[in-house]
Order: C-alpha cells, then structure tokens, then sequence
C-alpha cells in the first residue's frame, strides 16, 4: 500500500466537527459540518461521524484487499467484492 496523502488518524468525532487529536496542535479541525446544506442535526452528526471513520475505513479496505489477494477470485462474489474495494480505494485517494 502506497503511503497515504492524507491526515493521519485517528480522527475523532464531536458533534458535527472532526478532529485530530495528533495533529501538530491540539484538537485541530478536520472539518465542520455544520451549515452543509439543509441538513437536520442528526444528518449532519451522521455525516460527521462518517467522515471520522474514513482513515479507519480506508485502512480496513487495503487490508481486505491483501486478504484477498491470497484467495480464489473467481466467483462472482468474491470477484465484485475485491472490485468495489479497489474503486472505493481509489476514490479515496484520488487515483
């Protein structure tokens, strides 16, 4: 897996703002999602805690793909798994 271009996690959640802790400074601002659009709240603490989860979930999906480097990819199942796992991976880091 190439190094990745992004901040490092963990990225922490607090109402609709993201943090991380590790940054350089504390607590320092990922994003806020308040105000996008005509979100209710609860949609923008939702989509805070998405975002937060994405450095996990990146990291998740390029373990899984190792995993299924090592396995039979010929079955429809497996074949369309490890191909939405390379298109999510490659969204996420802007290949």
């Amino acid at each position: 897996m190439t190094h990745a271009t992004h901040t490092q996690g963990p990225w922490l959640c607090s109402g609709t703002s993201v943090s991380n802790p590790q940054a350089n400074r504390p607590n320092a601002i990922i994003c806020d999602v308040s105000g996008w659009g005509n979100r209710d709240e609860a949609e923008q603490i939702a989509n805070a805690r998405l975002i937060a989860a994405a450095p996990d979930l990146l990291a998740a999906l390029e373990n899984l793909t190792v995993l299924f480097d090592r396995i039979d990819r010929s079955s429809a199942t497996n074949k369309a798994a490890y191909n939405d796992a390379i298109a999510a991976i490659t969204k996420a880091k802007g290949n």
